[in-house]
């Protein structure tokens, strides 16, 4: 038995909001690349400034989600990992046209966006560690590996003289 073909009016409000979110990824995308650079050239002033672009586009992001999944919602599709592959096999089972195209884009584009978080975050966290570290030196409560004798050679156990001392 052949089902029945999907309301364009549904394809076409799906189709809106995935293009809505392609559209706000891609600024995402240019912002967190912009974050990025700002780390990378350790500018603090332009970092902030990213960031709170960067908690803008999140907002918009997040609201664009609520919408996209309440629109789900009232079409009776299951949310989850494997949402995207359930309106292509639901509006375009072919495969063949453009709602396949915009839908396979925009789950490129979030991917995009979580790697390119996820790297500024473990930049951000590496610089926190190295800045605790230093912090940790300056004050004297150095960890065992990375401690020296007061004639510059490694130990085993770290000191507790801070680097003034030293």
């Amino acid at each position: 038995m052949k089902t029945q073909p999907e309301p364009q009016q549904d394809i076409d409000q799906v189709s809106a909001h995935l293009g809505a979110g392609i559209t706000l990824f891609q600024h995402l995308i240019i912002t967190l690349k912009n974050e990025r650079a700002h780390l990378e050239a350790n500018d603090h002033t332009s970092f902030h400034e990213s960031t709170q672009q960067k908690q803008q586009c999140l907002l918009l992001v997040s609201q664009h989600e609520a919408a996209l999944n309440q629109l789900l919602e009232s079409l009776n599709i299951e949310q989850g990992n494997k949402t995207i592959d359930l309106l292509i096999n639901r509006f375009d089972p072919e495969k063949s046209g453009s709602f396949t195209q915009t839908a396979q884009l925009y789950r490129s584009l979030l991917g995009q966006c979580d790697d390119l978080n996820t790297i500024n975050g473990r930049f951000i966290q590496r610089s926190q560690t190295n800045a605790n570290r230093m912090l940790d030196l300056l004050k004297g409560s150095i960890e065992k590996n990375q401690t020296y004798t007061r004639l510059g050679k490694t130990r085993s156990e770290g000191g507790k003289h801070p680097i003034a001392k030293a």
